[in-house]
């Protein structure tokens, strides 16, 4: 809806006959934008929206969600684990975002607030509670800088990319963390006493101040997206991730998504049969099972999802063009390989075809 619409006085006369229900729809409306997935949002130079059915990731698996879902409260259902899951257009993941242009028409505002007090301050706090709220990693601009300090001790630093709303408790958060860090090798060298406080740890550089995630004063949280690809994946590193994991035990989430953690050549595809997700410390094959580390923090029935890639660096076009050179996939025009093809044969043992 057009905000502008409602600054015809004879339309917003019209409102004031309605109930305070149907006010509350036309308002919400009004201060809500069409979203994007947030799967599109979510680890955005993955494109995990754009390539979930992808024919190129689904011949070479590529970049891959795996969904563990609880076991229901009255156990009639099990706790199940889903490889591969595709994510089409019956999949995608819509949270209301606030519209930019209603909040800024100000007068509007005030006319709204004058005629429809109680819809509005309804439709606002809904807008508020529906919304998702979504933190860039900050890296450090020196190893030992005050970022640095607190990722030597395993936190990560985020800075806020949507705006404040109303200061109503969140219910859905996302943080995206940056997959490079300049200073990871300098910050590894911490003594004996670091790597015995090592954890996972979420913190937010409000400007003024460092205020830190506290995961006990936040139980009203509905949904969770943790992008850990910054974390190494040495045993510092898993002991600090189960730790801060432990931590979110007070949640009971509807959904829990993690990216990262799974990744690499190494990472097995799982059957769901030969592990207890629950209970066991490790997926067959020896992984760690961190259905286990994070399960905790779901409700029963809730989802725990797993965003992971097998390599890294994906160049999509480069992995197309290898699928229409050998037949998998028909050919669609001529894409460069060189040395990137050459790496991929490398790195899954099938030899050179450039």
């Amino acid at each position: 809806m057009n905000p502008l619409s409602l600054t015809n006085p004879s339309v917003l006369d019209r409102l004031t006959y309605l109930p305070v229900e149907l006010q509350h729809q036309v308002l919400h409306e009004l201060l809500t934008t069409s979203p994007a997935c947030a799967f599109a949002l979510f680890v955005p130079d993955w494109g995990v929206c754009a390539h979930g059915t992808d024919p190129v990731n689904r011949i070479y698996d590529l970049q891959r969600t795996d969904v563990y879902t609880r076991s229901s409260e009255d156990g009639t259902a099990r706790g199940t684990l889903v490889s591969g899951v595709p994510h089409d257009e019956h999949e995608h993941l819509l949270f209301p975002s606030p519209s930019g242009d209603a909040h800024a028409a100000c007068g509007l505002m005030e006319q709204l607030a004058a005629k429809f007090p109680a819809a509005l301050e309804w439709a606002l706090r809904d807008v508020e509670r529906e919304r998702l709220h979504v933190f860039q990693q900050a890296l450090p601009r020196a190893p030992d800088d005050l970022v640095g300090k607190y990722m030597s001790t395993g936190a990560l630093v985020f800075n806020q990319v949507t705006h404040d709303g109303l200061g109503e408790p969140p219910r859905h958060l996302m943080f995206n963390s940056a997959p490079r860090d300049p200073w990871l090798q300098l910050r590894r060298r911490g003594d004996r006493a670091t790597r015995d406080a090592y954890e996972m740890r979420l913190v937010v550089d409000s400007g003024a101040e460092m205020l830190e995630l506290d995961w006990a004063a936040m139980t009203q949280l509905e949904s969770v997206f943790l992008d850990l690809r910054a974390y190494g994946r040495g045993e510092m590193e898993v002991e600090g991730i189960r730790r801060g994991a432990a931590r979110m035990g007070c949640l009971r989430l509807c959904r829990l998504v993690v990216a990262g953690l799974r990744s690499g050549t190494g990472a097995p595809r799982q059957e769901a049969e030969s592990c207890d997700w629950e209970r066991d410390d490790r997926e067959p094959g020896g992984g760690v099972n961190w259905v286990k580390v994070f399960c905790g923090a779901v409700r029963q029935g809730g989802r725990l999802v797993f965003v992971d890639r097998r390599i890294l660096d994906v160049d999509w076009d480069a992995w197309r063009g290898r699928a229409e050179e050998g037949g998998l996939l028909p050919r669609a025009g001529d894409h460069g390989r060189g040395e990137y093809l050459r790496h991929v044969g490398r790195a899954f043992g099938s030899g050179s075809h450039a």
